[in-house]
């Protein structure tokens, strides 16, 4: 065996060791956006749990709430700090999701199902009070998206 071959056979065992060490990379990749997206539903489904134990622990939080959904502008201006902080808490989590699905970090029908849930939310007539003023608060593509979805026949 000359020069010639053992430099070719050692290029050939190079090319080699690269396409193997893409073929690992790629498949270490994949399982670590499988890992971020896991971690990020886990997070959104956490905010909600917080919010809903919120109202569900507290009746005084359950009854602004409830008030508040049906109208913001009946609520005492105590109440109305109440509720806002509650719809800033829902609605952060749901600019987060919004976010993250945007940069396909969330399953898309993990988020179909969070979106859904959120949707109810924006039809309550006191929801879509505080939302004219409050919105300003917000990310002003996630804005656009809920002033969509206000729109829609469903929300």
């Amino acid at each position: 065996m000359n020069w010639e071959a053992l430099g070719a056979t050692a290029e050939l065992l190079g090319a080699l060791g690269v396409i193997a060490t893409l073929g690992y990379l790629a498949v270490q990749i994949r399982q670590n956006t499988a890992v971020v997206r896991t971690s990020s539903f886990q997070e959104l489904m956490k905010g909600m749990s917080n919010f809903t134990g919120s109202i569900s622990q507290n009746p005084e939080v359950a009854d602004i709430f409830l008030r508040g959904m049906a109208n913001y502008e009946d609520l005492s201006e105590i109440e109305k700090i109440r509720f806002h902080t509650l719809m800033t808490e829902r609605f952060t989590n749901a600019q987060v999701s919004y976010q993250l699905h945007k940069r396909g970090l969330i399953d898309e029908k993990l988020y179909a199902g969070y979106l859904a849930s959120f949707s109810g939310l924006l039809r309550a007539p006191g929801v879509r009070q505080w939302w004219l003023s409050s919105s300003i608060w917000f990310h002003q593509d996630f804005r656009d998206f809920i002033d969509q979805k206000m729109c829609e026949p469903d929300a």
